[in-house]
């Protein structure tokens, strides 16, 4: 995340935060996932991506094969709670369910930033 800010501030640019992707580098490189969202530059980002992940018996991979993980929402209302709502995408490449499952997944996003914007949070 520091490079990745450096990166932003050095070319006056947005980011694109992938929530989930954050949370399979923690697990795997065991980090504290949170600070991952407290060390970005959280007013550079412009969207966020949530998706789901693979597992083997001791790895996670960012595959976008299943449905969002419960880390992965509450690392987005962690975001949230802190920095008001982002333009954010639900993932879903492969596997893919009925698209009531994906619907619900795209609501769940939303009303987890229309909770943020209720404690008086804007973007």
């Amino acid at each position: 995340w520091e490079f990745m800010s450096l990166i932003a501030q050095k070319a006056d640019c947005g980011l694109i935060l992938d929530i989930s992707n954050a949370y399979v580098s923690s697990f795997n490189e065991k980090f504290n996932p949170y600070d991952y969202i407290d060390g970005i530059d959280a007013s550079r980002v412009r969207q966020i991506h949530i998706a789901g992940y693979s597992i083997d018996s001791t790895f996670l991979y960012d595959t976008h094969a299943g449905p969002i993980s419960p880390e992965s929402f509450a690392m987005l209302e962690y975001f949230a709670s802190k920095y008001g709502p982002r333009s954010t995408i639900a993932e879903w490449n492969q596997k893919l369910p009925e698209i009531q499952t994906i619907v619900d997944e795209a609501r769940k996003c939303r009303t987890i930033f229309e909770k943020s914007t209720k404690k008086g949070i804007a973007a």
